[in-house]
């Protein structure tokens, strides 16, 4: 899967790859890693609140994973939407 970043054409593509992700049986891993890509892309485009919504997604799956580096992307991307939201 290749996310590529132009403009608004980001959120169509976003949203068709969680809808994708959504009915489809992936690992929650897979899913974890896709959501927070999603949420990464409305992060570097300054969308805390779309970010968000992603970042909640991937919490419900963040507990199923074994794999550090998608818990570490996930941390990394619940601090980043917070500094971003003014939370902090």
């Amino acid at each position: 899967m290749c996310l590529i970043y132009a403009g608004n054409y980001c959120v169509c593509l976003c949203v068709c790859v969680c809808v994708c992700v959504y009915f489809r049986q992936y690992s929650s891993d897979y899913k974890l890693e896709t959501y927070l890509k999603v949420a990464r892309l409305y992060l570097e485009d300054e969308d805390p609140v779309q970010a968000e919504a992603y970042i909640n997604r991937a919490s419900l799956l963040q507990a199923e994973s074994t794999r550090e580096d998608l818990q570490i992307h996930y941390k990394a991307s619940c601090m980043e939407g917070d500094h971003l939201s003014g939370k902090d």
